[in-house]
């Protein structure tokens, strides 16, 4: 299994990497002549470099007094500055500043080195790899593309991540591998430079990597050509390349690899096809009953049972690791949950009491006495993304075992890519597209309804988006960024999605800016509303520490200079 055999190589080679590792993100190298004349040596030794490259955006076991490795930095950079999260009962500094949009570059969640070391460690796998073939005559070509290819598609992964984030970033695609090797200084790329440098890569990460390795477990927790497509029509949609988008997702949905979980057993409904399928149906008057098991199953499926049908792309952490979220510590600086009254970080009211994001059951809805155990509810929403715990709303998606039971504070998931967000990039570019005919944008709003059924949501979350069969393209994107906050909350895709948002009109920014400035303190809402009217305000500060290194290669974040 790829648990049992990743587990038995990830902490020793990275033990070998770590060790080695310097702390300016521009000098991460393996002292001298270890990994090139001791390690470089045989095709299984590349082999397990790529796991490295994996491991690497795991980070080394959750650690209070270190660096957050990437996987918690993609929580952090993309909730923390949204709306779906607050303040918990435990005081960091380092947190009230971002829930406050009171951000500068010294706070510890801008530091981007676990991901430059990480990208270090795809650089050497790309360089060396070739080397390697030439002393190891059972190393084939297919092989060492397919090892390059992956370390290829991390890395793109990553560099996405950071340029979403930062904007502007340095980019290096050659390693550090020495000691004594003499440094030039990196190129910081724009935005637009870099994604374009990021597509290019993963391009020829497309051709080299397999379709599938014949099992499971790698196919969900390896790269391979459906995570390439999904990185990529990541990237088109920050690009604004709207059709590219559509291509890559309908490329994954045409694999025939993938299928959403149905949490629908029964639906009751008013004067409609009890079983209508996709686009033949109004669920601004229907009702869906969870029978029996049904929340347990979908969260055992999705969040507890690794490698689901609905995974593109998951990080496994083995049994014997923390999970960085899971962490019982308080000295750790995201801690999601524990027991309601210790916690940092919890969902906020907006998610959990008003009933905006998921919607409430009614008092007077006439169906509730007909069900089973008298609720309806929305699969995702109180006791699957959220739970009721102590005096607050614990973040419960990365706990959950079922709905009263968390998983421990060792192993778990983390999910890059599953199949609901392939499908939700694909609906939100034909929705923003201006091209887009109306029976495109009819294909976009079945994928969001055809996902509300199967997840039983309830009709307070219900938009109208059409008049006379024709769909009005701008109230479908907001359902489309309604329904990904619903799916997706809490897996470090928010921020970047109202990102987007704002960026497409300055009525959107404007939105967003009271929207957020609204949960901040007191103190600081009118300052934050003032600045979230400046889409520079929308990227984070560069960490000041690596300004400050980087021998004025590094030019800050122009809303922080």
């Amino acid at each position: 299994m790829l648990k049992n055999r990743f587990t038995l190589v990830l902490f020793a080679l990275l033990a070998v990497f770590m060790a080695s590792c310097g702390k300016d993100w521009l000098e991460v190298k393996p002292t001298d002549g270890v990994i090139k004349e001791r390690y470089w040596n045989t095709k299984e030794e590349v082999y397990n470099a790529v796991i490295g490259c994996y491991q690497g955006i795991l980070g080394t076991d959750a650690n209070p007094g270190g660096s957050l490795s990437p996987i918690e930095l993609m929580f952090a950079w993309g909730e923390l500055r949204a709306d779906n999260v607050v303040a918990g009962t435990l005081e960091d500094a380092s947190l009230q500043m971002i829930f406050n949009g009171n951000l500068m570059a010294t706070n510890k969640f801008c530091n981007w080195a676990t991901f430059y070391k990480c990208i270090n460690y795809c650089n050497l796998v790309i360089k060396l790899a070739p080397e390697v073939r030439d002393v190891d005559m059972s190393f084939t070509e297919a092989e060492m593309k397919a090892f390059q290819g992956e370390a290829r598609g991390i890395r793109g992964m990553m560099y996405l991540n950071l340029v979403k984030t930062f904007g502007n970033i340095p980019m290096r695609f050659t390693p550090s591998e020495t000691d004594d090797e003499d440094f030039v200084n990196v190129v910081q790329l724009s935005e637009m430079q870099a994604l374009d440098s990021i597509v290019e890569d993963l391009l020829v990460a497309l051709d080299e990597v397999p379709a599938t390795y014949g099992t499971l477990e790698f196919d969900k927790g390896r790269i391979t050509k459906n995570t390439i497509r999904a990185i990529l029509a990541d990237a088109y949609l920050w690009m604004g390349r709207y059709d590219d988008v559509v291509q890559m997702c309908n490329q994954i949905i045409t694999s025939r690899k993938f299928l959403l979980f149905d949490a629908m057993p029964v639906a009751i409904m008013t004067g409609v096809d009890p079983d209508p399928g996709p686009g033949n149906y109004d669920l601004s008057t229907q009702r869906f009953k969870v029978g029996g098991s049904a929340q347990n199953d979908f969260i055992d499926y999705l969040y507890y049972t690794p490698f689901s049908t609905e995974v593109v792309f998951e990080l496994l952490n083995p049994s014997s690791r923390y999970n960085p979220f899971n962490r019982n510590d308080t000295k750790y600086p995201l801690m999601l949950a524990e027991n309601g009254s210790n916690v940092k970080i919890v969902a906020s009211p907006k998610v959990s009491e008003s009933g905006d994001v998921f919607g409430k059951e009614e008092e007077e809805d006439t169906y509730a006495t007909e069900l089973a155990d008298g609720t309806l509810v929305d699969v995702r929403g109180e006791n699957t993304s959220y739970k009721l715990q102590g005096p607050g709303m614990l973040i419960w998606k990365l706990r959950a075992r079922s709905k009263t039971q968390n998983k421990g504070d060792r192993g778990g998931s983390w999910y890059l890519y599953r199949y609901a967000d392939v499908l939700l990039m694909k609906a939100e570019a034909i929705a923003v597209n201006p091209n887009s005919t109306n029976e495109e944008l009819q294909e976009a709003l079945d994928i969001v309804l055809d996902l509300r059924m199967k997840r039983n949501a309830l009709c307070q979350t219900y938009r109208e988006v059409s008049v006379g069969g024709i769909i009005n393209a701008a109230d479908l994107a907001d359902f489309v960024l309604e329904e990904r906050n619903r799916e997706l909350i809490f897996e470090g895709k928010r921020w970047f999605d109202l990102v987007r948002y704002v960026r497409r009109s300055p009525e959107n920014m404007a939105r967003v800016a009271e929207m957020l400035a609204s949960q901040a303190s007191t103190e600081y809402a009118a300052q934050l509303a003032t600045r979230l009217m400046n889409e520079q305000a929308y990227f984070w500060p560069i960490y000041q520490s690596e300004i400050e290194n980087s021998n004025g290669s590094l030019v800050q974040n122009p809303f922080y200079l």
